[in-house]
This record gives structure tokens, sequence and C-alpha cells, in this order.
């Protein structure tokens, strides 16, 4: 069986820049041996006689997939954006939700190391448990699986250290300057951010520390 691991892109993430999550970051932190999406669909979706399988897919059917694979080579997706970005292209739902479903039991999709993925990658940025959502459900996650794998990396204490980071790294470029500046700034990175004001103020004594 073929795992999403085996084709989504690694892209380091950066610090710098808005943050913006895109879905070839998030491959990223998911593995990827090379081939296309499409050249891997016929080692997973095999036809066969007896079940009638692909021999009585209508054209239309095949031209989704096709979209559909094409679509997941450009970037990883979860099944509800790449439900939507089919949509957007005119397909029939019934006819949608047939190729997506046979992506996701061939593991070309698979939602939950998306999920885990994005938030491993929202984290990697400093991100809240807010934002971090937010992210989710800009993806289209389903928002049972983004609210499980939020509450994970908050049990692990994943966003307290993300605030941390972030509060070190706020000092660090404000160093020098007057403390309220330093505070205003440290204070507008975090609710950017998507941090809570108890996480923000936690580490808010970091500003006034020489590093």
């Amino acid at each position: 069986m073929i795992s999403a691991e085996d084709f989504l892109a690694r892209h380091p993430a950066s610090d710098s820049g808005p943050d913006e999550v895109d879905d070839q970051s998030v491959g990223g932190c998911l593995g990827h041996d090379g081939d296309s999406v499409a050249d891997r669909a016929s080692d997973v979706d095999p036809v066969s006689e007896a079940e009638g399988g692909d021999l009585y897919r209508s054209d239309e059917e095949n031209h989704c997939q096709e979209a559909a694979l094409r679509l997941l080579d450009a970037a990883p997706r979860s099944s509800g954006a790449l439900t939507q970005r089919l949509r957007d292209k005119g397909y029939d739902p019934d006819l949608i939700d047939r190729v997506v479903s046979r992506l996701v039991a061939s593991r070309l999709i698979d939602d939950e190391a998306y999920a885990h993925a994005l938030v491993s990658y929202c984290l990697s940025r400093n991100m809240g448990a807010y934002g971090t959502r937010q992210e989710l459900r800009k993806k289209a996650v389903d928002d049972r699986l983004a609210a499980a794998c939020v509450s994970q990396a908050e049990a692990e204490g994943r966003f307290d250290q993300a605030a941390y980071e972030l509060a070190r790294k706020v000092a660090r470029k404000t160093k020098g300057l007057d403390y309220q500046v330093r505070l205003r700034r440290y204070w507008s990175a975090g609710a950017r951010k998507g941090h809570g004001p108890t996480a923000i103020k936690r580490y808010a004594g970091l500003l006034r520390e020489e590093e």
C-alpha cells in the first residue's frame, strides 16, 4: 500500500514573510520519492474485470480523476479541499464523491497525515492554537480531525513552546528598543500568530532580559 508520505513534496519552513500556510510547505512534513501522483495511480487503483472496476467509468469520471491527480501533483490537499477544487471546476458532486473516496481508499489522500503535517508546520512558524485551528479550517480539514490534532498538540505543550520561541525571537529582534515598544511588538506578533492572552503574558518577561 502506498501512503501519502511517498509522494507529498518536502519544502522547509521559512521564518520570514507573512503567516500564509501553503500546501507545498505542508508537504515538507511528509516524504516524497520523486514519482508523481498520476504515475502512482495505476499501482493503487487496478482494473478488475470481474468487479467492473475502471472498465465502467464514464469519460467524465475519468476526466475528474485526472483533474484530481493533477491537483494532488501540484500540492498535497485534504479531501475537503480537493472536493472543493473539483466542484469549482464544474464536476458533478456525486462523481466527485466517488473519485475522492477512491483516492482516500488508495491512500493517495491521507487526511490525518495532512492534518498532523499542517499542525507541525504551523508550530514551526511559532503559531498558537487559535491560529492553527484557523489554518486547518482554511484547508478544509474535517472539524473533528482538526480539533483532535490541535488538542493533542496542546496536551504535549507544543503551543506553549511556540509562544516561548516567539517571545525569544521578538526579544532578539527588538533588543535595545524601549520596553513599551518591544512589548507592543510582541503582543502584535502573538495575536497575529494566533496565541491567546494567557500564553502571550506568560513569556512577556523575556523582553526585559538581555540576551
